[in-house]
């Protein structure tokens, strides 16, 4: 009678196994859009670049305005660097969760083949050990299920924190439009030539506000199949 649920506890081990491997793909994927996101960034980091010089070229003859847009573009630039520090504290936060994901699962696997070393070699004892696991268990997903929660709110915040700061690049590039327009009857080529790099640049936020929202969307998605995975524990 012990045999055939033996092996059925063993089968269930072997798709546990399998399952671990859902979050490491996961996890590949977020390091790749994150890689993403760095390019982009450093792109735009060389366009303010090219719009520093350009402005530079400027100065002997609108020094005024010249120098308020070179203050709007430090702004950009250290609005810009921040963001990128948020990234990679997200993705540290990300990884954080897979490796607690992980460490669970393999604890439920080592629960479970203890059990059945116990029912192989200390029938009399089974009952007393197995309430003791479980309640082992139930003990640690309870502790898990209060991180993911907190670690939850901390991304979601992160998450609030770049939206607000795209929003502030965005304002800070309609400002810069605006003062090149103003420029615009004094200095009609390299002012176009500016216009098309801020307009690029716009266009490489936006495909950032895009990315940032595929991965909350993805975040989303793991914490429903963490979530998943601990209702089917409990």
């Amino acid at each position: 009678m012990l045999i055939p649920l033996l092996l059925l506890q063993l089968l269930r081990l072997l798709l546990l196994l399998l399952l671990l491997l859902l979050p490491l793909l996961l996890l590949l994927l977020l390091l790749l859009l994150l890689l993403l996101l760095l390019l982009l960034l450093l792109l735009l980091l060389l366009l303010l670049l090219l719009l520093l010089l350009l402005l530079l070229l400027l100065l002997l003859l609108l020094l005024p305005l010249l120098l308020l847009l070179l203050l709007l573009l430090l702004l950009l630039l250290l609005l810009l660097l921040l963001l990128l520090l948020l990234l990679l504290l997200l993705l540290l936060l990300l990884l954080l969760l897979l490796l607690l994901l992980l460490l669970l699962l393999l604890l439920q696997l080592l629960l479970r083949l203890l059990l059945l070393l116990l029912l192989l070699l200390l029938p009399l004892l089974l009952l007393l050990l197995l309430l003791l696991l479980l309640l082992l268990l139930l003990l640690l997903l309870l502790l898990l299920l209060l991180l993911l929660l907190l670690l939850l709110l901390l991304l979601l915040l992160l998450l609030l924190l770049l939206i607000r700061l795209l929003l502030l690049l965005l304002l800070l590039l309609l400002l810069l439009l605006l003062l090149l327009l103003l420029l615009l009857l004094l200095l009609l080529p390299l002012l176009l030539l500016l216009l098309l790099l801020l307009l690029l640049l716009l266009l490489l936020l936006l495909l950032l506000l895009l990315l940032l929202l595929l991965l909350l969307l993805l975040l989303l998605l793991l914490l429903l199949l963490l979530l998943f995975f601990l209702l089917r524990l409990l």
